[in-house]
């Protein structure tokens, strides 16, 4: 799979968006979801993946 450099800023940002749609079961997030994970807690288990190499920077 081939990878991208993204400044740790930009990644807590959009991984905070994601989060907090995902945590607050935002009706419009499941619709989104669905179209790249099974179900919303695989798509939380890659942001809090994401959320740790952010942290780790």
């Amino acid at each position: 799979m081939p990878s991208v450099s993204v400044p740790a800023d930009l990644l807590a940002r959009i991984t905070d968006i994601a989060g907090r749609a995902l945590d607050t079961e935002d009706a419009q997030a499941w619709p989104l979801v669905c179209r790249q994970y099974p179900s919303v807690a695989d798509a939380q288990a890659d942001i809090a993946r994401l959320r740790q190499q952010a942290l780790a920077a």
